[in-house]
Parts: C-alpha cells; structure tokens; sequence
C-alpha cells in the first residue's frame, strides 16, 4: 500500500515530508478519502488552512451531500478565522436541511468548542425561530451562557429541560451541580433558583439544585427548610430528607445529621430508612462528642428488631466509642468479644482485629502477638493479610528482637510489594540494617518510642525523641527531629516545633531528613495562611531539594500560592 510511507512519516511528525508524498497521489485521484483524511491532518498540523480548504471546496463541489467534509470545512473556517467561510457554511447547511435541526448540532459543538459564544447562541436562537421550538439545543444554550458567565440564563435553560425531557433530566442535574461549585457562580445560581421558585414553589427540579446550593454555600438552615419542602412533595415519606442526610454525613457536617435525625423521629418512616438514619444519628453524636447518647442509640441498636448483621454492627460501634474515644478498654474488649462472637463475617474479623489493637494498647505483646497470628488462619482480604503481617513485624521491633523484626518487614515487602504498609516496612528495614551495631541506644530508645506512641504515652514518646537527639550523632539523629518537630505539630504547638526545625538547621542542614523539617514549617506557614513565608520555604525547597518525594506536592502548593499573587 503506498500509503504505508506517509503514515510512518506522520508517525514520527514528518507532516511536510508525508503531504509532498501525498500531494501526487491525491492528483492521481482527487475522490480518494483515505488520501484525503491524510492530507487533511498533514496540512492541520502544518497550520497550511488554504490549502485544506480547497482540497475540501474541490470534493464538495461533487459531493455537496458529504456533511462529514462540511463540517471538516467549517472547523478549518473557525480555526483560520475565515468568518465569510463561516456565515456560508451555516448557509449552506440551513438549504441543505430545511427540516432536520439536528444537523445544526455539529455547527453548534464546534462553534463552542472554538469559543465562538456569541456565534452559537446566535446560531441556536435562529434555529429555535426557524424551527418553531424555544426548546432546541436547551444543554448547548446553557452550556453558552456558562461560557458567556451568564449564570442565571443558564439555569433558567436547565430548569425548562429539566421539565422538557425527563430522559436529560440527570445531565440537568449534574451540569446544574458543576455550576452551582463553579468559583464565582453561586451567587447568580441561587437568585435565578429563589427567582424561579417564586413562580414555580412545588419544582422539584429548582428546589433539589437549591438544596445542593445551599448546603454547599453552609447555608443549612435554608438548605433544611428545603429538604422539608421536598419532602411534602413525595408523600413525606422521609426519603428525600434522609438522602439530605447522607450528603450531610458525608461532609462530616455532624450537627446537622443530628438535627436532621431529631426531626425525623417525629415522623413515620419506614423501617429500612429508620435503621439506617439511625446509624448515622449515632455517628453523628460520635462527631459532637455526646458519647452517652451515642452508645444509648447504638444499644437500642443492638436490641432492636432487624438483621444480625446489623445488630452486630451497633455492638462493633460501641466497642469502638469506648477505645477510641473514652479509652475505657475493658468495655471496649467486652463488645468487641459481642461482635466477633455473634457474627460469622467481616464485622469478625474486624472485632478480632481491634480485640489484638487493644493487647497493645495494654501493653500485652506476647497476647497480641497471639491474637495477630490466630487471624492469619481466618479469611482475610489482602490489606487485612498485610495489616496482620505488618502488625506481627512491628511487635517483633517492639520488643527489641531485631534480626526477627527484620526478617518480618522483608518478607512483609516481598509478600505485598505494592501494598499499604510496604513503604513502613522498607523504612523500618533500613532503621534496623543502619542502627543495630552502630547506635544500639538509639534504635533502642526508637523502638520504645514507637511502642509508647501505639499505648498512647505523649509524655513518653517527647521524651525518647529528646533523648535519640541529644545522642551522640547517628542515622537516627536526624528522623528523630522530624518525629519530634511533627509530634509539636500535631498538639499544635507550633513554637516548639519552629525551635526543633531551627536546632535542625544549625545542626544538622546536611542530614537526608532536614528538607522534611523545613517542608513541614512551610506547610505550617501554609496552614495558618501566612502566604508570603510558606511560598518562600517552598521555593527555597524547589531549587535545592528537587529530588526529594515530596517535590510533586510542593510544586503544587507554590503555583497555587503564586496565582494568589495575581491581580484579580
């Protein structure tokens, strides 16, 4: 085939040397399509549009009927600027399908897509005058008004598709959503929405994209007030105030998932949506840390009438407000030991799980250890097996038996080379390798901090970190500071950590952990908006630690922080 050659040359970007190949050929046969596609890119990507142009004149002079090669000529007309082209080709399109708005379509897309606004919007009123339909294209003329920052014409045209043609009514949602998130839109979006409501108070369409608004915009009273609203329309079955709910919980908005919970108990709901808004109603008192009320809803819970599994659940649940959040261990174990008991299924695993966590947090290796290799014989999904095997490694280095610990994480690398944990369990591999003969007392004193941070002992873990710095140097020295720098962080104080990354910058500028002290002060800068210091720490990383992990994520804080700095 002798157009394998010019391929090739396109191939490697050889566009001048495949068009004079093809330029004979094409002569030869000026109706070949293959012959033409490929000159047609040749000379796109050449930027040779006059040429293209009347290859495309010369094929349609005896094809006029070849829409595909109109449009080609079109998007060449809008791409060189030839507005004379332009105005005849809708000309021609408007004779050649009097009666088929469909074939605007293209013209439309491609106009938009050359961010010609004005051109298409002109192109789909007079479709919709010639047509005899005002609701024509009513996605293309939202989509315009978009472009044209015309906010509220565009949600008047979502809102009359939305009641036009149920088929789009999800893309209505979800193009109305976008805009409603668009920087500088909301405003615009929630007048046009009130403004339709007015005349139109029972729309469900308008009231569900002003939920959305106003949820968005933390207007949650208003949003409320709508959920009832949209509520009473579907029968006040509670299912639209529930589904307000789970928006709300997934925004971790805890207080408003409580008061939406309050009030749907003054109201009938089915069972189903009971048991699951009131799992949420408790999660939510978790979050706002009304602890009894949230262990009395997950008891009723437990004792109520529904599926094992659940009732299960709320016993996991409890188990877990007593660890996590009121520490009161022996009750936590107790509902645990429920819940593993009751169920056969992944809640079991996972009660067996924290029944393990919880012989470290007590300081019982040789039981965790126990628990963590009776869980190696149950079914577990693949992060589960590396959890346990990553556990198993760490209780090893916890008790300072350092060739098994070693042995652990390798083979904790080999056997999850692309898992969670697998970038721990390298660290702690070369933490041991570098430290067990050069600075036994330090990998000790590492090791202990660790196993004081999982039994939840601040005091202790500052202190190991103190004691590893102020050691004689080693590979630790330095991993140490940053720990230590971080752990000020984390109980934000802040003064305390600028004083360990300063300790670090006359002592240690040169150790591999230092660009890591330096990049947690810019991202303190950065948390507390002092803009100006968390940009110049992030340049100063750019241009001398490039190499470093963290690189991507620097970048990008600076180019968002540089765009800060624009005028307007």
């Amino acid at each position: 085939d002798r157009l394998d050659i010019p391929r090739r040359m396109m191939s490697h970007g050889a566009y001048m040397s495949a068009a004079d190949y093809l330029e004979p050929i094409y002569l030869e046969d000026p109706s070949s399509r293959r012959v033409i596609d490929l000159l047609m890119t040749c000379y796109l990507e050449l930027k040779a549009y006059p040429r293209a142009e009347a290859m495309l004149r010369r094929y349609l002079e005896s094809n006029p009927g070849e829409f595909r090669y109109r449009m080609r000529l079109f998007g060449i007309a809008l791409k060189s600027g030839n507005d004379s082209l332009v105005d005849v080709t809708i000309n021609e399109v408007r004779r050649s399908f009097p009666d088929n708005p469909d074939a605007f379509r293209p013209l439309i897309l491609l106009l938009k897509q050359h961010r010609h606004a004005d051109r298409a919007m002109d192109l789909i009123m007079q479709c919709r005058a010639d047509f005899n339909n005002d609701k024509l294209f009513i996605l293309d003329a939202a989509s315009v008004y978009e472009m044209r920052q015309e906010y509220k014409k565009a949600v008047v045209e979502y809102i009359r598709l939305a009641d036009a043609d149920s088929t789009r009514l999800t893309a209505a949602e979800r193009n109305m959503a976008s805009l409603i998130r668009f920087p500088g839109a909301a405003a615009d979006v929630v007048e046009a929405l009130e403004a339709a409501l007015d005349s139109m108070p029972e729309n469900s369409f308008a009231l569900k994209m002003i939920l959305e608004a106003y949820s968005g915009n933390n207007q949650y009273e208003k949003a409320f007030d709508i959920a009832i609203r949209l509520d009473s329309l579907t029968g006040g079955s509670g299912q639209e105030l529930f589904s307000y709910m789970l928006r709300c919980h997934e925004r971790k908005l805890h207080r408003q998932v409580a008061e939406i919970a309050e009030y749907l108990d003054r109201m009938y709901v089915d069972a189903k949506a009971a048991m699951h808004y009131r799992f949420l109603y408790a999660e939510a008192l978790v979050g706002l840390g009304h602890y009894d009320s949230a262990l009395t809803q997950y008891a009723d819970l437990s004792e109520s009438d529904m599926s094992p599994r659940n009732k299960v659940e709320a016993l996991f649940e409890i188990g877990n407000v007593y660890r996590y959040h009121l520490f009161e261990y022996d009750s936590a174990a107790y509902y645990y030991h429920q819940a593993a008991g009751k169920y056969r299924g992944a809640l079991s695993i996972l009660a067996l799980y924290e029944l393990a966590e919880l012989n470290l947090v007590r300081g019982n290796l040789q039981a965790a250890g126990e628990a963590f290799r009776s869980l190696k014989t149950k079914r577990l999904s693949d992060l589960q097996d590396e959890k346990v095997d990553y556990k198993m490694a760490r209780i090893a280095f916890f008790k300072q038996d350092y060739p098994k610990a070693e042995l652990l994480f390798r083979k904790h690398i080999e056997a999850h080379p692309r898992g969670f944990y697998v970038n721990d369990a390298l660290m702690h591999s070369l933490i041991i390798g570098e430290n067990v003969i050069n600075a036994p007392d330090a990998l000790k004193a590492y090791a202990e901090m660790e196993y004081f941070k999982v039994k939840l002992m601040p005091d202790s873990v500052e202190n190991r970190l103190k004691l590893i710095r102020d050691m004689p140097y080693s590979a630790l020295t330095g991993l140490a500071g940053l720990k230590l720098a971080e752990f000020y962080s984390e109980i934000s104080d802040t003064a305390s950590a600028f004083e360990v990354i300063a300790d670090m910058e006359e002592r240690l500028l040169d150790d591999y952990y230092y660009p890591y002290c330096l990049k947690l002060k810019g991202d303190i800068y950065y948390s507390f908006e002092i803009f100006d210091h968390a940009a110049e720490i992030y340049r100063i990383i750019l241009e001398t630690y490039d190499i470093y992990p963290f690189i991507g994520e620097v970048r990008d804080r600076l180019q968002i922080l540089e765009k800060r700095r624009l005028p307007g």
